[in-house]
């Protein structure tokens, strides 16, 4: 039974029931009038079927005759040559596909190399990297051993700096990206040594009123933030340039500056932060590189050398003039005592003469007897025996004092001495 339904289009459908759709399949057991059989293997061949294929793809030209070329080559039956030609067509179409997609990946390429190059010129840093960044331009500047202050070689040595601690500073990404991203890096960097230099300088121009010592503490802690690690090179260098600051006092000209105090690391402390400086402040310190260089060159690098040591002692003595509560203790010193050389207008040292032993042999030296207590002291005392008391020896008599002596004696000298002209300190002679 057919059922026939309008649409709301206007279309018919027909619906049969299950036994009339049976009714219409055909046997698949018998053959069919309409089935071609061998006869019809005329009417697929594989070059036909290959031109279909190409046109379905959309082959170009160049595949279309390699196909061709690929069907003339087969060899087989009918369905074989068909399944190679269907298989060859399709690899011949990914290949298209693929070299037609390499041209548009080429321009993509091109086109995110550009995007890249446009994103890297708009570089910002983050609070944590400015502030590496310039913390370590302050360390480069404040090096004790530094004599060139050229921004270039003060961006050389800060790229090296960071480079060396990549991945804790957060600038990890931004070395291993290379190119544009570093030639970022380096611009910054140069923008954050001046403003190194210019806290550097100013600090050196305001702490000539004070001593040495506290100038270069208070640099190391605006400059590092710390004084943990101040050595006498730092302070030796400090009263170098302080001197060339005295001599030079026309390059420390006054530079106007923001009165914003900027905290270090706060984004665009040094873009912000422009100072005007004068033509004096400018050529401050390529004359500081310039009197280091040579300096260095007449005398060596070496602060031992007898040129530098002259400088620095001079340096100091005149510190400890200007302020003489300051003993620099920074700067160790030796104490050397050096001979006096004799002054022409005193008389010349000259060494005691040995005197003979005018006494004669040892039997003959003076015996003093102990000292005894008379009975009578009582405890208020010692008294002395008299001198009459005394004798030079056991077989001689007591001694008498010079002034009871008239007659003359023999000195050891071969002469005779008489009480008036005796050897002074000498009253009493051995026979």
């Amino acid at each position: 039974m057919s059922v026939y339904q309008q649409s709301q289009r206007g279309q018919s459908y027909t619906f049969t029931t299950h036994d009339e759709w049976l009714a219409s399949v055909p046997d698949v057991s018998s053959p069919s009038p309409a089935d071609p059989g061998p006869a019809s293997d005329s009417r697929l061949d594989p070059a036909d079927f290959a031109d279909s294929l190409c046109n379905t793809l959309g082959l170009n030209a160049k595949y279309r005759s390699d196909l061709q070329t690929f069907v003339n080559m087969l060899t087989g039956s009918r369905d074989d040559r068909i399944a190679m030609v269907y298989l060859m067509a399709t690899n011949l179409y990914t290949q298209q596909i693929v070299l037609d997609g390499r041209a548009d990946y080429a321009a993509i390429a091109e086109l995110l190399q550009d995007v890249k190059a446009a994103l890297s010129q708009n570089l910002d840093f983050t609070k944590e990297q400015r502030t590496e960044i310039t913390l370590g331009c302050k360390i480069k500047v404040w090096d004790p051993k530094r004599i060139d202050f050229d921004n270039d070689a003060i961006r050389h040595d800060v790229l090296s700096l960071l480079k060396s601690h990549k991945n804790s500073n957060g600038l990890k990404a931004v070395f291993d990206a290379g190119g544009a991203r570093v030639k970022t890096l380096g611009q910054f960097i140069g923008l954050q040594a001046s403003y190194a230099k210019s806290i550097f300088r100013n600090h050196i121009r305001d702490s000539l009123s004070g001593c040495v010592t506290l100038a270069t503490t208070g640099a190391m802690r605006k400059l590092v933030g710390s004084t943990e690690n101040i050595t006498p090179v730092h302070a030796m260098r400090m009263l170098v340039l302080r001197h060339f600051a005295r001599e030079n006092k026309e390059l420390l000209g006054p530079v106007q500056e923001s009165n914003k105090r900027a905290r270090v690391g706060e984004p665009g402390d040094a873009d912000n932060r422009k100072p005007t400086r004068g033509t004096d402040s400018d050529s401050w310190w390529p004359q500081v590189t310039i009197y280091f260089e040579a300096k260095n060159k007449a005398w060596t690098a070496d602060l031992k050398s007898p040129g530098w040591t002259q400088l620095i002692n001079e340096l100091m003595a005149n510190e400890k003039k200007l302020f003489p509560n300051d003993l620099i203790p920074l700067i160790p010193t030796v104490d050397i005592c050096v001979p006096r050389a004799p002054s022409t207008d005193e008389r010349p040292m000259r060494p005691i003469p040995r005197r003979t032993n005018f006494l004669g042999d040892a039997s003959k030296t003076f015996q003093l007897p102990p000292m005894r207590v008379p009975e009578n002291a009582q405890g208020n005392g010692l008294t002395l025996p008299s001198l009459a008391g005394l004798v030079s020896s056991a077989n001689r008599g007591p001694l008498q004092s010079s002034s009871a002596v008239n007659q003359p004696h023999s000195g050891y000298d071969g002469h005779f001495y008489s009480s008036a002209n005796s050897i002074p300190g000498m009253s009493v002679f051995a026979p």
